[in-house]
């Protein structure tokens, strides 16, 4: 049986954790907390809310009292609360019943403890009832929880074998019914314990223990576990699985604000290794420690404390991760012209975490430095499209990602879905608001107004008839050799490449797509496009009407799109009519072409001219439809160097 001794203890643990600013706590499902109160009649239920509300008895009360409102401002959590009495005798009285417990955030279940039968009632009647109003049209519907409330302790005559009954009564109750999560004894008559029901309440609202605790087997639940052991792996900045002094010093400060004292500390380890085999080890908490030590806070009643951990890591009621503390939404939406990179901060936290997770200091993640880095997350979030075929690793066969190719997946990840950036920052531990980690470009005309590029990545869309060196371009961006792993992303819109161009700080972005008339016809995905790369190969005939048909498809849908042309295995003997060829790229020298081998490495000279002529059209205001050969040829002046390491631009 819960005293008042124990609540005025609580209480102040819940004030003391309301004063660390802790502001992700208070969880409720609506604006307003609706305790109702159910049970047989004449067992005390309307006494009781009399006398919360007047804190006197009174012997005389309406059979059913009507619904109390209590201000927000006038509760511990600032929760405007309902306290709402039933009855079951008339027709009417069950039809509200019903309703009133579908409505219910928490359930007191009241019974007079001089009529056992009332309790036994509870077990038979009444928590089956309510199981049935709450799955009546959801089975999967969780039921709120519920605390047993026992009425009328003034009439207990202090009999040992009668109270022993009532006490194991109780005990089979919570055992079978996982949501009650606890019981006290009151009398109105003596106003004994009468604030405390209501306290109970909120706390069973407020803090809910079912999720996090099994009473039955007196044992942190298998989600509430899950959920403790992420926390402290995100804790273990070391990664030795002991919590030391200062990562337990980091820990308290993050969640209530207040750091611990040395002596502190010791009492707390001193604790939980008198407790607990391997709880603490080289002077610091391992994994059981920290475990057991809110398995502790739990049987000591100390709810709010564990619910303060796990909502300063970013569980909602259900132990899941809430969906804005994994997806917050940025300051503004993109506009289609706009893009989502990492900011400052961002590039920042990845290039830690790769510190952090680089346990053998060779400047690469090995697959087991990667599985550790990705533990408290749902797994690798790049597809076998992209990493480690298209990423930067320390040797082309193999997938040891260096710190390059590693931000470099997130540079690419923020780009085309900046929402799998902020859950993974959320995954990984980034601390405070996960969206200052992403910038959003100016608008292209805010650029060309200023003359000025703000923007640090760019995309090059890649065409071409099928073998005419798509793969082998993107391949080369990020230094890889032809051949390998030929797969496409998840969702089979192609491959991507990335990295960064003459050790500039700007990142270009090679995309090749599955299918190529739909993407050139799609005017929404164009819009990222910072220039198209035309590709055909001189060794087969029907290559070069693919690339004119994608020029002319361009022309007449994305005329303020650079080009760029590309003739592909120039160390081949050409089999295209080469007159044909020739009179098409005379006509269009307002736009570049480059002839390549692919025999060897794509020259570096090819990457730049493309990433030069990006930024010329985000600083230069021209119609290209209408811009003259001599304009453009002034634009790429100086990039024929390409022709002296293995390229050539005509």
């Amino acid at each position: 049986m819960i005293q008042g001794h124990e609540v005025s203890r609580m209480n102040e643990a819940v004030v003391s954790t309301q004063s660390t600013g802790n502001k992700n706590h208070n969880k409720m499902r609506s604006d307003t907390m609706h305790m109702v109160l159910v049970g047989d009649p004449r067992v005390g239920k309307s006494t009781l809310i009399n006398c919360i509300m007047s804190e006197t008895f009174r012997e005389n009360v309406p059979h059913v009292m009507p619904v109390v409102n209590i201000p927000a401002e006038v509760t511990l959590d600032r929760i405007s609360t309902q306290i709402i009495d039933t009855a079951e005798e008339t027709p009417e009285e069950k039809a509200n019943l019903e309703k009133e417990v579908q409505q219910a955030n928490v359930i007191g279940l009241v019974y007079s403890l001089d009529s056992l039968s009332s309790l036994i009632k509870i077990r038979s009647y009444w928590l089956p009832r309510i199981g049935e109003i709450i799955r009546e049209e959801n089975p999967d519907r969780d039921i709120p929880p519920i605390i047993l409330v026992g009425c009328k302790a003034d009439l207990v005559t202090g009999d040992e074998k009668y109270q022993a009954q009532i006490e194991e009564t109780i005990q089979l109750i919570m055992q079978e019914y996982k949501q009650v999560e606890t019981w006290l004894e009151c009398s109105a008559k003596r106003v004994l314990n009468v604030q405390e029901v209501f306290f109970f309440a909120q706390k069973a609202v407020m803090y809910p223990q079912g999720i996090v605790y099994d009473s039955r087997t007196r044992s942190l639940t298998n989600e509430c576990t899950e959920a403790l052991s992420r926390i402290f792996t995100l804790c273990d900045i070391d990664g030795d699985e002991v919590l030391n002094d200062a990562e337990l010093n980091s820990f308290q400060q993050k969640c209530f604000q207040a750091p611990l004292q040395e002596n502190e500390l010791e009492e707390i380890k001193q604790f939980v290794n008198n407790a607990v085999e391997d709880g603490v080890r080289d002077n610091g908490l391992t994994k059981e420690g920290f475990l057991y030590l809110h398995y502790s806070f739990i049987e000591q009643g100390r709810l709010e404390t564990v619910w303060s951990v796990l909502r300063h890591y970013g569980y909602e009621d259900s132990l899941q991760l809430s969906p804005h503390f994994l997806e917050p939404s940025l300051p503004r939406k993109p506009t289609s012209t706009q893009i989502t990179q990492l900011s400052e901060i961002g590039i920042r936290f990845f290039d830690r975490l790769f510190d952090r997770f680089d346990k053998d200091n060779d400047h690469a993640l090995n697959n087991t430095e990667i599985g550790k880095l990705f533990a408290t997350s749902p797994g690798i979030p790049w597809n076998r499209g992209l990493f480690p075929a298209f990423a930067l690793t320390t040797q082309p066969g193999n997938s040891d990602l260096t710190r390059k190719g590693f931000i470099a997946l997130w540079v690419l990840t923020t780009l085309l879905d900046y929402r799998s950036t902020l859950r993974y920052l959320a995954y990984l531990g980034f601390e405070g608001n996960t969206t200052t980690a992403i910038s959003i470009s100016r608008e292209k005309h805010e650029d060309l107004a200023s003359k000025k590029v703000t923007r640090s990545v760019f995309q090059a869309f890649v065409f071409g008839s099928e073998g005419s060196g798509k793969t082998s371009l993107l391949r080369g961006l990020v230094q890889k050799p032809n051949g390998g792993d030929e797969s496409v992303d998840a969702e089979g819109q192609g491959r991507y490449a990335i990295n960064t161009v003459d050790e500039s700080e700007r990142w270009l972005v090679l995309r090749e797509f599955k299918n190529q008339s739909s993407t050139l016809l799609d005017a929404e995905l164009m819009q990222q496009c910072d220039v198209a790369i035309l590709l055909h190969d001189q060794t087969n005939k029907i290559s070069f009407n693919t690339l004119t048909k994608n020029f002319n498809l361009l022309r007449d849908t994305q005329k303020s799109i650079p080009i760029i042309f590309v003739t592909t295995k120039s160390d081949l003997l050409s089999l295209e009519d080469p007159q044909i060829a020739k009179a098409f790229f005379t006509k269009q020298t307002v736009f570049p072409h480059h002839v390549l081998s692919l025999k060897g490495s794509v020259p570096i000279g090819f990457y730049s001219a493309v990433l030069q002529t990006i930024i010329k059209s985000h600083t230069t205001n021209r119609d290209l439809a209408k811009t003259s050969s001599g304009l453009w040829k002034g634009i790429l002046g100086g990039l024929a160097i390409a022709a002296l390491i293995g390229g050539a631009v005509v």
